[in-house]
């Protein structure tokens, strides 16, 4: 019985760890991706709103140029025509953040060689109605030769309250994980 509490304990525990922001990918499935070769950013003007800091902007353009090199894309050359279209925006949301009061409780139970014991816990928290800015970080690579998006990738991210570094290392993470699912298998 206590085997199966620890499991069950572990398990909820590590379940609650899990974050629900994932990455969410389309792609043209009649393209031959092993073609492309080179890239050159987007002549569309990535227009920093007021909402966007446009330091994440300047973040996301290094970590996409340094994660599309991993990929195999090379930037073209000046004189060259590029294979892709490589696009990136950010797009801002607010979510509120625990508007009222929320109570919790939780039982255990344990028995050991001494004897058994019962515990009880009961936690309160209180919202403040502030907001969470959240972040969704879109990429597209483009075919030059037709304007068609032939992949794209978001992620969301969370930013709020983050130190600069805290916030490159963000972006720089999820960055990686778009751009780990170009090619498509």
């Amino acid at each position: 019985m206590c085997r199966l509490t620890t499991a069950l304990l572990l398990i909820f525990t590590l379940s609650a760890c899990q974050t629900s922001s994932k990455v969410t990918t389309d792609y043209d499935t009649n393209t031959a991706f092993n073609q492309y070769k080179t890239f050159r950013w987007s002549t569309v003007e990535v227009a920093p709103s007021s909402e966007v800091d446009p330091l994440v902007l300047e973040r996301v353009r290094d970590a996409l140029e340094i994660q599309l090199l991993l990929a195999g894309l090379n930037p073209s050359k000046p004189e060259q025509s590029a294979d892709l279209i490589a696009a990136y925006r950010v797009s801002m949301k607010e979510n509120p953040v625990n508007n009222g009061p929320n109570t919790s409780v939780g039982i255990g139970h344990g028995r050991g060689s001494y004897g058994s014991s019962t515990g009880i816990s009961i936690g309160f928290s209180f919202g403040n109605g502030s907001s969470n800015n959240d972040a969704n970080i879109i990429v597209e690579l483009i075919d030059p030769q037709n304007n068609e998006i032939k992949w794209s990738g978001s992620k969301p991210v969370g930013l709020a309250g983050k130190s600069p570094s805290e916030i490159s290392d963000t972006v720089n993470s999820a960055i990686e994980e778009i751009i780990r699912f170009y090619p498509p298998n």
